[in-house]
């Protein structure tokens, strides 16, 4: 039973990785910084770090990513994080 467990639980958490990494990654492009930060969150103490940055409101005016998500018309498809 426990081995059913473990395999569908390493299978839920293969499945999520991408689209958390990609969501982290786009919302560090939103407050101006590099996708690399993300590495911060291997570090044991640092992730904390990394999880404040996360929870800044990205900037009003375009930056060196791309415009403002927010501000920018709705597109076909689905883009939320």
């Amino acid at each position: 039973m426990s081995l059913l467990f473990f395999g569908l639980a390493a299978i839920y958490a293969l499945a999520t990785l991408v689209p958390t990494v990609a969501c982290a990654v786009r919302g560090l492009h939103d407050i101006g910084k590099s996708g690399w930060w993300i590495a911060l969150g291997l570090i044991p103490v640092a992730d904390i770090a990394l999880i404040a940055l996360l929870l800044f409101t990205g900037d009003h005016n375009d930056n060196q990513h791309g415009p403002n998500p927010r501000l920018s018309p709705p597109t076909t498809g689905y883009r939320n994080c």
